[in-house]
């Protein structure tokens, strides 16, 4: 083997040891485990009115006061909401419910309805440096639409873009979480879960996919988050969560119905999703409606995981078991 010629001085700085100990090349922490990184720039998709804005608010709340999110540990920071797309009393009434009778937390800081761009380099600035007197983990920018004044279809458009909130990743260290709405359905109603350039979404380095339903007249949202790119050894397959609420109240907290159906199926072998529904109903509390919701979306989530199957038809009633590999 030909000796190895001594690397010149001007290029030590570029060899992959010193690139390995350079700043920045450490996994970011994580704010919310497996789920939402710092020093990262993270995508929350999901339909209009789903409840993108509320998930964005609950997630800094928790990691204002260092309380668990859905069950999911929490790194204690400072954080920023920044608000563009709602208005300031709708903000203010997310947040005043999330709340309830509880203070506000001193490290969660709202800049609402400000005017800010991430394509105006004064704006950004500003934020930037707002956020490093803080100490700031934390950004939530709501929504991307209402950040930037470019076209999002335009790929060296929303480069600029995505490269301004990259940058605001790094130099903060904070984790950027762009609340973002997808396409909208085509005529077989199936759309992209983005809206946009792909850009986008190649820029991201966590791509969270929210997915709500809301059983009708009740004051709850069933809501399913998938992890379309990005992961780690803590990062769940899927995040069900419930989100419920009253007149001065909110909250959100993670759906554990699918553990429930295992538990019944493993304890009776089958059941169908009335039994299973008015036993979750009794053992927590819940409406007859909301409790028959959950149970069927945790069945669908588990059927397509191909961990139970179902006997019968949809007229007399399914009867559902594990696949025999899991019983």
């Amino acid at each position: 083997m030909p000796a190895i010629a001594e690397v010149p001085e001007v290029a030590q700085q570029f060899t992959l040891e010193a690139f390995l100990s350079s700043p920045g090349t450490d996994a970011p922490p994580f704010l919310i485990s497996g789920v939402f990184p710092g020093r990262s720039v993270t995508l929350l998709t999901a339909q209009p009115g789903s409840g993108k804005s509320m998930i964005g608010m609950a997630m800094l709340l928790a990691i204002a006061r260092g309380e668990p999110f859905a069950g999911l540990e929490t790194k204690r920071s400072p954080v920023i909401y920044v608000g563009e797309d709602s208005a300031r009393w709708d903000y203010a009434g997310i947040a005043r419910k999330f709340l309830g009778d509880g203070s506000c937390p001193p490290e969660f800081f709202a800049r609402i309805r400000e005017g800010f761009r991430l394509d105006d380099s004064r704006k950004r600035s500003e934020l930037r440096d707002f956020a490093r007197a803080i100490g700031a983990r934390g950004i939530v920018l709501d929504s991307l639409r209402s950040v930037h004044s470019k076209d999002e279809n335009k790929s060296d458009e929303m480069q600029e873009v995505m490269e301004a909130a990259r940058d605001l990743a790094e130099s903060t260290e904070a984790g950027i979480l762009l609340i973002h709405h997808p396409s909208k359905p085509n005529a077989t109603g199936h759309g992209s879960e983005f809206r946009g350039s792909s850009v986008i979404l190649a820029s991201c380095d966590f791509h969270l996919n929210l997915k709500s339903t809301k059983p009708k007249g009740q004051p709850a949202r069933a809501l399913s988050v998938t992890f379309e790119k990005g992961r780690c050894a803590e990062t769940p397959d899927q995040l069900q969560l419930l989100m419920t609420w009253g007149s001065d109240w909110a909250r959100i907290e993670a759906d554990d119905t699918a553990e429930f159906v295992l538990e019944m199926l493993l304890e009776q072998g089958q059941s169908n999703a009335a039994t299973m529904a008015k036993a979750l109903g009794e053992r927590r509390d819940r409406s007859e409606s909301t409790a028959r919701k959950a149970v069927d979306q945790a069945l669908k989530t588990l059927e397509t995981g191909d961990i139970v199957w179902k006997e019968g038809d949809k007229k007399n009633g399914y009867l559902w078991s594990l696949k025999p590999s899991r019983n």
